[in-house]
């Protein structure tokens, strides 16, 4: 029996001197790696130990209930405190064997759950950042777009089929935040777990602190700022080629409506150009109410113009920076041409009228001449007969 006595005694200094070591290795933990790589190498370290409490727990069960026979039935051979040493230590083992078991099991949960986690934020903010790169790229050339008014009425409506799209990536982002958030929450439960092993060893190592700068938080904000920023231009550019694309067309239908207008009216006084002047007074009359009345509606009709200019300045003003000298002038050639043609042809009708006048007042001194030789005429052959 004192051979067994010493040989449990042996046994339990050997397994206490072993739990002791991983009781060290279990409050040497660091806090959660933010590295794949890591993280997969801190859970094999912990799943290491746990493997080898398992190896412990038949040896262990062994020596207990050798200890449970020496005590039980050692009272003839042995002093009473020697017995009561050695099942006290046979306790004590036994309860700092299960602290680590319970340890090493939860920081293995807490460290797989937070992989699981990290699993999910990585390969979600790589799908992100990867759309992310190429939303931007899209941004750009929508951008230039813009200023192409031969392709702006079909880039309105792709302007905003890039911003639904954008939208849409919202939920995304909130995955990722909530990805994040899972991982740093697990991180933190993790650390307290190590926390609260480590004040309970007598060794009583410090707590570990977590690192205030964290990569996973630091590259969530990051694609979370430049996703705002995306979203920001997006919008912004939508009411770019909107209003772009409204200018375009208040311009294109002012050039429309000013040529149409000028071409019918061009016709009518060209008409009354080449139309010979009357040789009496009525036809004269006649002639010169047309042109009045075609004079008045070209006066009228000069807003035409001033609006083929100021939509001209409007489109310009949206797309200013962005044309080419040449592009631009494209813009400003078509209403000066035809500011030049309207003035060309208010000069020729207004001098058509005022010839039209001149001619007119010309033929009634001419009748007024001629009705007055009549009366006299009339009145010298009254006279003779």
């Amino acid at each position: 029996m004192i051979e067994k006595y010493r040989q449990c005694d042996t046994t339990i200094v050997e397994m206490v001197d072993r739990v002791s070591e991983i009781e060290r290795r279990l409050a040497e933990q660091e806090p959660v790696s933010e590295n794949g790589n890591g993280l997969r190498n801190q859970i094999n370290t912990v799943k290491a130990i746990k493997d080898e409490l398992d190896e412990m727990f038949r040896p262990l069960g062994t020596c207990l209930d050798a200890v449970r026979q020496v005590v039980n039935q050692g009272g003839d051979v042995l002093s009473r405190e020697e017995l009561a040493s050695l099942d006290q230590a046979a306790t004590s083992l036994k309860q700092r064997y299960d602290h680590c078991v319970v340890q090493a099991d939860t920081t293995h949960r807490r460290l797989t759950t937070a992989m699981e986690e990290f699993s999910k934020y990585e390969k979600e903010i790589a799908l992100f950042e990867t759309w992310l790169k190429q939303a931007n790229k899209t941004l750009v050339e929508k951008e230039r777009l813009c200023s192409d008014l031969n392709k702006i009425k079909n880039h309105e409506q792709g302007c905003r089929d890039f911003l639904g799209d954008v939208i849409a990536h919202q939920a995304d982002l909130r995955f990722i935040t909530m990805a994040t958030q899972k991982f740093l929450d697990e991180s933190s439960l993790y650390l307290r777990t190590v926390n609260n092993f480590r004040t309970t060893l007598p060794e009583r190592y410090p707590l570990l602190q977590a690192d205030p700068d964290s990569m996973v938080r630091d590259a969530a904000d990051e694609v979370s700022a430049e996703f705002k920023g995306l979203l920001a231009r997006a919008n912004k550019l939508v009411d770019k080629a909107t209003s772009v694309g409204n200018k375009q067309r208040d311009y294109t239908e002012a050039i429309e409506k000013a040529s149409r207008w000028l071409k019918d009216t061009e016709v009518k006084v060209t008409r009354i150009l080449q139309e010979p002047v009357g040789a009496e007074p009525k036809i004269v009359q006649d002639q010169l109410d047309k042109a009045k009345v075609i004079n008045n509606d070209v006066v009228a009709q000069s807003r035409l113009f001033d609006n083929c200019r100021a939509t001209a300045t409007s489109l310009l003003r949206a797309l200013e920076g962005e044309l080419t000298p040449h592009e631009q002038a494209d813009i400003e050639q078509p209403p000066e041409e035809l500011a030049e043609r309207y003035a060309e042809l208010a000069e020729r009708l207004g001098h058509r009228c005022q010839e039209l006048d001149t001619a007119l007042v010309q033929c009634q001194g001419v009748q007024e001449g001629l009705d007055s030789l009549m009366n006299w005429l009339n009145n010298i052959d009254l006279q003779l007969k």
